[in-house]
């Protein structure tokens, strides 16, 4: 009886790729080049590569994945990441943290943009709907 009581553990494998650098982004490489662009302002096709990699990952996680400006969102926060990484200081701490801030509102500032749109479409549509409702009725009462 014991046995069929207790659940059997079942150890998964984690997935590995033989090429890490194109899934996983290392910290400290991350830092480099980012530093490196912060003297030079000159980007490297590597911090383009990490710039990419890291805005996707973060907008496939389950709290952006099913919006339907996505690819606005991630537009943005590259445009971001290009426009402000300039600023990055050592002594800010890690590049990788700041970096996912600055995507982070980016992509919360895209979502209050596309919000206030929605409510200015909403009450455009629902003031066409009652004008509508009134030229129906206008035109009966002409009849």
């Amino acid at each position: 009886m014991e046995s069929k009581d207790k659940k059997k553990i079942v150890l998964r494998k984690r997935r590995t790729f033989s090429d890490k650098s194109r899934y996983y982004i290392d910290k400290e490489e991350y830092s480099k080049e980012l530093h490196s662009y912060t003297k030079t302002r000159k980007a490297t096709d590597r911090l383009g590569e990490l710039f990419m990699l890291h805005v996707s990952r973060i907008s496939s996680a389950h709290n952006f994945k099913d919006y339907t400006f996505k690819s606005d969102m991630e537009g943005t926060a590259l445009l971001h990441l290009l426009k402000y990484s300039h600023n990055y200081k050592k002594e800010l701490g890690d590049a990788f943290s700041y970096c996912t801030t600055m995507i982070l509102r980016a992509f919360l500032q895209v979502m209050a943009k596309e919000k206030h749109q929605s409510k200015i479409k909403d009450a455009l549509i629902k003031n066409q709907d009652k004008s509508n409702f009134q030229k129906l009725v206008f035109s009966i009462c002409e009849d």
